[in-house]
């Protein structure tokens, strides 16, 4: 899916030309995109011989499914998950100050 989100539109090749080494095959990559189809994740248009593909969700969307997921699989709560998180990540300076400009702006919607 980053593959198509980044191109917008793509091809089976130019997938698979996005993906690290050792990428996998063309069949392998073609699978997976019309797996993610059926799934209505993708869509499939048809252009004279070739297929294009492109991502039929936002980015948004999937991500905030699969947080959803992961918190209802493995913890009691999100802030669990986001402690957890704290706990085991390395992060930027940057990256706490967001931490704590999200709380900070948690609270005060709280109230």
């Amino acid at each position: 899916m980053e593959a198509l989100w980044s191109k917008k539109r793509a091809t089976v090749a130019e997938v698979r030309e996005q993906l690290p080494p050792p990428r996998p095959s063309y069949n392998s990559v073609q699978t997976r995109l019309n797996i993610l189809a059926d799934k209505g994740l993708a869509r499939r248009d048809e252009h004279g011989r070739a297929i294009i593909y492109r991502p039929a969700v936002e980015r948004e969307r999937v991500v905030s499914s699969a947080v959803k997921q992961l918190v209802s699989r493995f913890f009691d709560t999100g802030s669990m998950l986001a402690l957890r998180v704290i706990d085991e990540e390395k992060m930027t300076d940057s990256e706490l100050a967001q931490l704590e400009a999200a709380i900070v702006k948690k609270t005060r919607t709280r109230s």
